[in-house]
C-alpha cells in the first residue's frame, strides 16, 4: 500500500535514477515552474494534476494519479528541433528517452501496481525554447481507513 505522496517521490526517483535521462537532464524539478524562469537545459519538472479514487474493496482504496512529466529544451537549430540529428537530440529523441525511463519499471520500484503514458504535447514557448509535456496515470492502492 502507497501513500499519494510515496508515489509522487518514486516517480521523481525514477526518472533522476535513469541513467539516459540523469546524463543529460540539467535540474530535475518538483512541480510546475514558468517556462520562463528556466534557465538551465535541459530542464525536467514533475507536476501532479489530480487522482480519482474508487470503491473501496476489503478496506482497500484503488487509486489513479494523474501527473504530468514536463521537458524544456533549448534546441536553436529550428530543423533540428523536432527529430534532431547524429549530434544533438530534437524533442521526438527527448520524449522517448523520457518513455524508456517509465517502461523500465512501470510499478515506480513496486509503490504502484503499474503507470500509464498517455498523450503528449509540444508547445513553442519563445523560440529557441520549447516545452515538451508527457501525461501519465498511475495505478496504485492504500489502506481506507489509514490512508497509507
Amino acid at each position: 500500500m502507497s501513500k499519494p505522496a510515496t508515489v509522487f517521490d518514486a516517480l521523481m526517483t525514477r526518472l533522476q535514477a535513469d541513467s539516459t535521462l540523469s546524463g543529460y537532464v540539467k535540474q530535475f524539478l518538483e512541480g510546475e515552474r514558468e517556462i520562463d524562469s528556466v534557465t538551465q537545459f535541459p530542464t525536467l519538472m514533475v507536476d501532479y494534476l489530480g487522482s480519482s479514487e474508487e470503491d473501496d474493496t476489503y478496506g482497500v482504496q484503488r487509486i489513479t494519479m494523474r501527473a504530468a512529466i514536463i521537458l524544456v529544451i533549448n534546441v536553436s537549430a529550428k530543423e533540428k528541433q523536432i527529430t534532431g540529428d547524429t549530434a544533438a537530440k530534437g524533442a521526438l529523441d527527448y520524449l522517448n528517452d523520457i518513455k524508456k525511463a517509465i517502461d523500465g519499471d512501470r510499478t515506480l520500484g513496486g509503490t504502484a501496481i503499474h503507470t500509464v503514458m498517455r498523450e503528449d504535447n509540444f508547445t513553442t514557448v519563445n523560440f529557441p525554447v520549447r516545452a515538451l509535456t508527457l501525461n501519465l496515470e498511475i495505478l496504485f492502492e492504500q489502506t481506507e481507513s489509514v490512508r497509507t
